[in-house]
């Protein structure tokens, strides 16, 4: 559980400092949960079919 907020500003700034460039996400959606398996798995793959232009995931390809 996370215990203190973080913008995702500042995931961004943390990645841009401690992270190769191309480890650096463009996209950041802050979630409450994510869509599991019956044994607690992430099921990722129903993450990649959602629209990236969807409320809530900040594109930060316009701002370097």
């Amino acid at each position: 559980m996370v215990r203190n907020e973080l913008s995702p500003d500042d995931l961004r700034a943390w990645m841009k400092d401690n992270l190769p460039r191309y480890m650096v996400a463009r996209y950041i959606e802050v979630r409450d949960d994510f869509p599991k398996t019956p044994s607690e798995r992430i099921q990722k793959f129903l993450l990649q079919d959602l629209p990236l232009n969807r409320g809530g995931v900040v594109d930060f390809g316009d701002r370097g």
